[in-house]
């Protein structure tokens, strides 16, 4: 039997954080770049992992309610 067990909402949680990760990484890319085309592929994965994140916590919420 595995010593380590999540439950759900820890694992979301988990998801969230590595989300939030990404999402400044690419916030931070986004600035360091001159190139109009690279601040705009960096900013739209920004507002990806954003929404991401968004989305997981929904679950997560919804899944406590249960």
């Amino acid at each position: 039997m595995p010593g380590n067990l999540f439950n759900a909402s820890e694992v979301i949680d988990m998801g969230i954080a590595k989300e939030k990760k990404r999402r400044d990484f690419y916030a931070l890319a986004a600035k360091k770049f001159k190139n109009k085309d690279l601040q705009q592929l960096f900013t739209r994965l920004r507002d990806w992992e954003d929404e991401h994140v968004k989305k997981f916590t929904e679950i997560r919420d919804s899944s406590e309610e249960s």
